[in-house]
C-alpha cells in the first residue's frame, strides 16, 4: 500500500495525447542484449562498469498470489521464503552461507519479493571471479527449478511467516486493507492478499506448496537479468547452460485477471482511535497506459510527465499558502501493471474537516476546470528538457541499479529500454506538441467525477462518522464557486547578485596524497578540501560545516534556530521571493540548502559544471542575504500550532516520549516543541540574528568539494564567492547544551499501550566514553552489530521461528559530549518477549566470553565490508561524507580508506568480543517493551 501511495504522491493525472504522429519505432538501448531460449525463458544482459567489480542479478517470474487456489492462499509468498532454505545444489542453509562468504549481505545483497502477479528474486554479487558469476547464476537456476521443499523445512517456516504477518499489523494497515479492497473492486485481486490466509499458512498440506511451484515456475513465465561489470559472451553462455535445460513442466497459459472500472461514486468511512490523523483518499481506476514501443507511446508518456509535474508544482504552491488542511498530494500510478490509478490524498485537521475538504476540492477543481497558466507550463517544460539535456551531454556513468527498473518494465510492461540519448531526442522532438489546449483536453477526457471513490479515515468520529455525512460534505464542496488560480511572480530579474563580492585569496595550499586531494586556506579563515570526482563526470558537489549549531545556542534561541532555519529557506533570499527564485533558476541545475543541525551549521550544494557560476552565486546570496518573509513565518507558525493541537496523542505516543526522557532526561532539547513554547519563545525578530550566529562569520568553516571540474577551474569561483564571505576573529565554540542526563544503568520500562497485537521490544545500551579513534571504534562496532544480527536471525528466526526480522545498530559521537548508543529492536508475540530477551542476553554473553564462537561470522562480515568499501570508493557521495566527518571529528586519518583492507584484516575475534561486552553490557540495558493495550 505504501508503494502505491508513494509512487502516486506528487503526480496527479493519467493522460493520453490525441495529437496524431507517425507510428515510428523508438530505438532500444544498443548495449542491451535481449533474447529468448527455446523453452521460452527471456534473458537480459547489460554490460555496465559502474560500479566496477559488481553485478546485479534478477529472476523475474510472472506469477504471484493471484494464481493461488483457495487452498493455497499465501503460498506464492511462502514459496519465496523457501527459496532461501535449500535448493538442489545448496541444501539447507548453505545457499545463504555461500552468498555471505562471498560478500553478500542478507536483506541487502540477497532478497526477494512477492506481489499479486509477480515474484522477483534479487542478488548483488562481485564479479572478480568467473566462479562467483557461474555459481550465482546456478542459484537463480535453482530458484527457477530446484527449490527443495522438504516437509520439515516447510513446517519450520510457518512460524516465520506468521511473525512477518504480525510485524506488519498496525492501525494504518486496517485502512490500507480497506483501500486495497476498494481498489480491487471485487476482482480476483481482492481474494488473494499476498500474505495469505493465516489458517492456510498454519495448516496447508505440503503438496499444495509443491503443486504451486510445479505449475507456475515455468520458463516461459520467467526472465533472467544480469547487469554490471561482466563479460557478456560468458554470461550468455552460462545462462544457456543453466536455464536452457529447464523443461516446461505443464504448459499452462496464465489466465488474465482484470480489475473492472468503477460504475459510480462510492464513499467509505473508517474510524480507529489509534490513527495518527484524519485523511481523505480519492481514487479512480483508469485504463492502463500503452506500452512504450513507438514515438506516439512516448508522447503519451511525456504528456503524462508534464501534467504530473504541473500538478505537483501547483499543489505545492497552494498547500504552502493554505492553512485549511495539513498537507496534500495526488497522483497516478499503474496498479500492479494491470490498471491505471488516479490517486489523491489530503491530511486534515480534526476541528476543520469541512474547511479542509472544501479547500482541497477547490484546488483540484482549479486544475480540472481551468488548467494551467502558460508561465507554469513553460517552466515545467524548460526544466525537464534542461534536466535531460545536461544528463545527455554529461555522459555520466549510469548506475547498474538504475537499469533494473527499466528491464523490469520491459518484461512486465513491454516498455522498450531506451538510453539517455534516445530519451533526450524524443523529448526534444515531441515536447512542443504539448500545450495548454492538449493538457486541458486530456484532463477533461480522463477524469470522470461520477467514477470517483472516497475513503475517509480518522481517530475521531465527531464530524464524519457515516458515508452519507462524507458524501454530503463532498457534494457541498463541489458546488462551491472555484476562483481562478493567481500567480504573482516577478520574472524580470536578470542576475542573482547586483555586484560581485570582494575577492579573497588563497593563503596556503597543501596536498593530501592519501585521498588524491588538496587543502586550501583562504584569507577569511575558510578551509577548502578538494577531491576530484570518482563517478560523476559533470558535477560540482559542495558540503560545508562549522562546529556549533543548535546546541551552541541558549535555551531561548534554540527554539528560534530550530523553527527559523526552515522559515528562512522558504522565504527566498536577497530581493527574490521563494517563487521568484524558483522561476529564475528554472532550467539551471544549481541547488543550495543551508542547514543548522544539532552540533554544526553548514550546507549542501550541487550543480552541473555548466552552471558552476550560478551555484557559487546562489551560495553567496543565500549565505549573505537571508530574508524572513512575515507571511511565510506566520503561515508556518500557524500550521505548526494546528498540527500540534490536532494530533492524536495515543498511549503508544506517550510510551515513546517517556522512553526518550528515560534515556536522556527531560530538558528544553528533549521535550516536545509545543504550541505554548512556540508562542512564548519564537520571535520573528530573532530569526535572522540566530541565523547570522551560524553563518555571519565564515572563519572556521570547512568546505568539502568533490567535483569533475579541476581545481584550477574552481579556484576563481572559490576566491570570489567563498573568499568573499564575511569573517572575523573566530571564537572557540562553546556548547550551551551538554547532551542531557544520559542513563547508563539498568531499567525496565514496560507498558501496555500498543496500537497493534504485537510486542515491540527495544533494548538500549548507553555509555559515555569510547576510544578517541572514532573511525576504528565505529568499524569494530559495526562488525559486532552485523555478527550479532546474523546470530539472532539464525537462532531466533530460523531455529525458534519467533521473529521475522531484528535490527542491531550502534552510533557514536564526540559532540557535545561523548556518547555511544546501541539498540536491538524487534517485534514478536507478546508472550514471547521475555523468552527472546533472555535468549539475546545469552547470545551476547556467549560471544563476549568466548571469542572463538565469533570466528565463523567474522570472516563473512569482513568479506562484506571489503566488498562494500570497493563499491563506496566509486561514489562521490561516500567521499563527501568521509571527508566531512573526518574533518568534523578532527581525526585527520586520511589513510583510513587506503589502508581499509589492512585495518579490517587486523581486527581480531578478541577485539570484537570486547566491543560486544562493552557496547551491549547487560548492566547498562534499558529494557523497553511496548505491549498491546
Amino acid at each position: 500500500m505504501n508503494r502505491i501511495k508513494y509512487i502516486a504522491f506528487g503526480v496527479l493525472l493519467f493522460s493520453w495525447c490525441c495529437v496524431c504522429i507517425n507510428a515510428q519505432d523508438i530505438h532500444q538501448d544498443p548495449k542491451l542484449i535481449k533474447g529468448k531460449l527455446q523453452n521460452g525463458l527471456t534473458y537480459y544482459i547489460y554490460p555496465n562498469d559502474y560500479p566496477k567489480g559488481q553485478a546485479i542479478y534478477r529472476l523475474f517470474i510472472r506469477s504471484g498470489s493471484l494464481y493461488e487456489e483457495n487452498t493455497q492462499k499465501g503460498l506464492a509468498h511462502f514459496l519465496e521464503h523457501m527459496a532461501f532454505n535449500g535448493t538442489t545444489h545448496f541444501p539447507g542453509n548453505s545457499l545463504v552461507d555461500y552468498l555471505q562468504d562471498k560478500g553478500g549481505k542478507f536483506g541487502k545483497d540477497l532478497n526477494a519479493h512477492t506481489s499479486y502477479n509477480e515474484t522477483v528474486y534479487k542478488l548483488q554479487m562481485p564479479t572478480h571471479s568467473q566462479g562467483i558469476i557461474d555459481t550465482t547464476l546456478m542459484i537463480l537456476s535453482d530458484w527457477a527449478n530446484g527449490i527443495v521443499l522438504g516437509s520439515e523445512q516447510i513446517d519450520k517456516e510457518r512460524g516465520v511467516i506468521m511473525s512477518e504477518w504480525l510485524s506488519k499489523k498496525n492501525p494504518e494497515s486496517e485502512v490500507s486493507d480497506i483501500l486495497l479492497m476498494d481498489l480491487f473492486n471485487n476482482s480476483r485481486f481482492s481474494e488473494r492478499k499476498v500474505i495469505g490466509d493465516t489458517a492456510v499458512i498454519l495448516n496447508f498440506k505440503h503438496d499444495q506448496l509443491r503443486d504451486y511451484y510445479k505449475k507456475w515456475y515455468q520458463p516461459n513465465l520467467m526472465a533472467v537479468a544480469v547487469i554490471g561489470d561482466i563479460d557478456t559472451l560468458l554470461v550468455k553462455k552460462l545462462i544457456i547452460d543453466k536455464f536452457g535445460s529447464i523443461r516446461v513442466k505443464s504448459p499452462t497459459v496464465p489466465p488474465s485477471f482484470d480489475i473492472p472500472d468503477y460504475t459510480g461514486n462510492d464513499f467509505k468511512v473508517v474510524i480507529n482511535k489509534s490513527l495518527k490523523e484524519p485523511e481523505l483518499n480519492v481514487f479512480q481506476l483508469i485504463p492502463l497506459s500503452r506500452p512504450i514501443q513507438e514515438e506516439s507511446d512516448y508522447l503519451e508518456s511525456l504528456q503524462t510527465e508534464m501534467i504530473n509535474r504541473l500538478i505537483r508544482n501547483r499543489l505545492n504552491d497552494v498547500s504552502f499558502s493554505n492553512n485549511a488542511y495539513s498537507k496534500s498530494s495526488a497522483g497516478i500510478t499503474e496498479l500492479l501493471n494491470t490498471k491505471g490509478l488516479f490517486f489523491a490524498s489530503v491530511s486534515l485537521f480534526p476541528d476543520k474537516i469541512d474547511d479542509g475538504i472544501t479547500a482541497f476540492v477547490a484546488h483540484l477543481e482549479q486544475i480540472y476546470q481551468q488548467g494551467f497558466l502558460p508561465v507554469e507550463i513553460n517552466k515545467v517544460k524548460k526544466a525537464y528538457l534542461s534536466q535531460l539535456q545536461k544528463k545527455n551531454s554529461a555522459q555520466a556513468p549510469i548506475s547498474s541499479f538504475s537499469m533494473i527498473d527499466k528491464i523490469y518494465s520491459d518484461f512486465y510492461r513491454n516498455n522498450k529500454v531506451i538510453n539517455t540519448q534516445e530519451e533526450y531526442r524524443l523529448a526534444n522532438n515531441l515536447i512542443d506538441r504539448i500545450d495548454s489546449a492538449s493538457i486541458a483536453n486530456t484532463m477533461q477526457q480522463r477524469i470522470r467525477k461520477e467514477q470517483l471513490h472516497f475513503l475517509y479515515s480518522s481517530f475521531d468520529s465527531t464530524q464524519v462518522s457515516t458515508p452519507k455525512q462524507l458524501s454530503d460534505m463532498l457534494i457541498a464542496a463541489h458546488k462551491r464557486v472555484v476562483n481562478p488560480y493567481e500567480l504573482h511572480v516577478d520574472t524580470s530579474s536578470v542576475a542573482l547578485l547586483q555586484e560581485k563580492p570582494h575577492q579573497g585569496k588563497i593563503v596556503s595550499t597543501k596536498t593530501i596524497p592519501e585521498i588524491k586531494g588538496t587543502e586550501l586556506l583562504l584569507s577569511n579563515g575558510v578551509k577548502i578540501i578538494y577531491k576530484p570526482s570518482v563517478s560523476d563526470k559533470d558535477r560540482v558537489n559542495i558540503s560545508a560545516f562549522k562546529m556549533g549549531g543548535l546546541y551552541a545556542l541558549d535555551s531561548v534561541d534554540y527554539y528560534n534556530g530550530l523553527f527559523g532555519s526552515g522559515v528562512i529557506s522558504l522565504s527566498g533570499a536577497g530581493d527574490f521571493s521563494r517563487q521568484e527564485l524558483s522561476y529564475f533558476l528554472t532550467g539551471n541545475s544549481a541547488s543550495v540548502n543551508l542547514l543548522i543541525d544539532k552540533t554544526r551549521s553548514g550546507l549542501v550544494a550541487s550543480s552541473s559544471v555548466e552552471d558552476i557560476e550560478t551555484l557559487f552565486q546562489l551560495l553567496y546570496l543565500k549565505w549573505t542575504f537571508p530574508k524572513i518573509d512575515k507571511s511565510v513565518f506566520e503561515l508556518t507558525k500557524d500550521m505548526f500550532i494546528k498540527n500540534y493541537r490536532n494530533k492524536n496523542i495515543t498511549g503508544e505516543n506517550l510510551f515513546y516520549q517517556d522512553l526518550n526522557y528515560l534515556m536522556r532526561g527531560k530538558d528544553y532539547v528533549s521535550e516536545e516543541l509545543t504550541d505554548s513554547i512556540l508562542l512564548t519563545h519564537v520571535d520573528i525578530n530573532r530569526i535572522i540574528p540566530v541565523f547570522k550566529k551560524s553563518f555571519g562569520n565564515a572563519s572556521g568553516f570547512t568546505f568539502v568539494i568533490v567535483s569533475s571540474a579541476s581545481l584550477e577551474t574552481l579556484i576563481p569561483y572559490i576566491e570570489i564567492y567563498l573568499g568573499g564571505l564575511n569573517s572575523q576573529k573566530d571564537a572557540d565554540v562553546h556548547f550551551n547544551y551538554a547532551g542531557g542526563q544520559i542513563r547508563t544503568e539498568n531499567e525496565k520500562f514496560i507498558r501496555k499501550a500498543g496500537n497493534s497485537p504485537k510486542a515491540t521490544v527495544s533494548l538500549i545500551f548507553q555509555q559515555v566514553d569510547f576510544p578517541n579513534e572514532i573511525d576504528i571504534f565505529k568499524l569494530q562496532s559495526n562488525i559486532a552489530d552485523d555478527i550479532l544480527r546474523m546470530k539472532f536471525l539464525q537462532q531466533l528466526r530460523e531455529e525458534k521461528e519467533m521473529i521475522y526480522s531484528i535490527s542491531v545498530s550502534t552510533g557514536a559521537t564526540f559532540y557535545p559530549a561523548k556518547l555511544v548508543r546501541s539498540n536491538i529492536i524487534f517485534t514478536c508475540q507478546p508472550e514471547n518477549a521475555d523468552i527472546l530477551i533472555t535468549d539475546i542476553r545469552e547470545i551476547i554473553d556467549e560471544f563476549a566470553n568466548d571469542p572463538q564462537k565469533i570466528a565463523p561470522y567474522l570472516k563473512d562480515v569482513k568479506t562484506n565490508l571489503l566488498k562494500e568499501m570497493e563499491l563506496n570508493k566509486q561514489k562521490d557521495s561516500f567521499w563527501s561524507t568521509f571527508l566531512r566527518n573526518t574533518s568534523f571529528n578532527k581525526q585527520y586519518n586520511w589513510s583510513y580508506v587506503k589502508d581499509f583492507e589492512t585495518i579490517v584484516h587486523s581486527i581480531t575475534k578478541k577485539e570484537i568480543a570486547d566491543i560486544i561486552s562493552t557496547n551491549f553490557d547487560s548492566d547498562k540495558m534499558i529494557e523497553a517493551v511496548l505491549l498491546p493495550k
